[in-house]
């Protein structure tokens, strides 16, 4: 069997990780990745990178593993820059939300106003309607008292027709 499979599946150990969470991480079925520590699948360059990955190391010391060993600068300089890479990541991500409360703090002042506006709006609308309704009223009663007024002097017409012809 192949040495670098053999350091493969020692890391997986030392790590304390199963197969299955090794997969997952790296995107295999564990089918397949028991048959790529047995030695049966070949192991790309980019399948090293992804272990290096989820071990936490790089592919040079995955190649050169010879079990557990003090970390090297290499690992040192990958675990940094792999922090650094998180910490960018991470002032990224806290722009963008104080970006996007920002914004949701802007629609939602925006929507308040635009609310009380309305609400305004509707109190002014609903004051013409009743003054309307109060214009009718008035112009109803004019009308009545004219159609009173007109009912009297045909009233009168009549009776003063009448004594004419009397």
């Amino acid at each position: 069997m192949n040495e670098v499979y053999d350091k493969i599946k020692a890391i997986r150990l030392a790590k304390g990780l199963t197969q299955i969470e090794v997969a997952e991480k790296t995107g295999m079925t564990q089918g397949n990745y028991g048959r790529l520590e047995k030695g049966l699948i070949q192991v790309t360059i980019e399948r090293l990178e992804q272990l290096a990955d989820v071990f936490g190391m790089s592919v040079g010391n995955i190649l050169n593993y010879e079990g557990e060993t003090p970390i090297e600068k290499a690992d040192i300089d990958f675990l940094r820059n792999e922090v650094f890479s998180l910490q960018r990541q991470n002032v990224k991500l806290k722009k963008t939300i104080a970006e996007k409360d920002e914004i949701q703090e802007e629609t939602e002042s925006y929507d308040f106003k635009k609310r009380k506006e309305l609400e305004n709006k509707i109190k002014e609308l609903k004051k013409e309607v009743q003054d309307l309704k109060e214009k009718i009223g008035l112009q109803k009663e004019r009308l009545d008292e004219k159609d009173r007024t007109i009912k009297l002097l045909e009233k009168t017409i009549e009776a003063l027709t009448r004594i004419d012809k009397v």
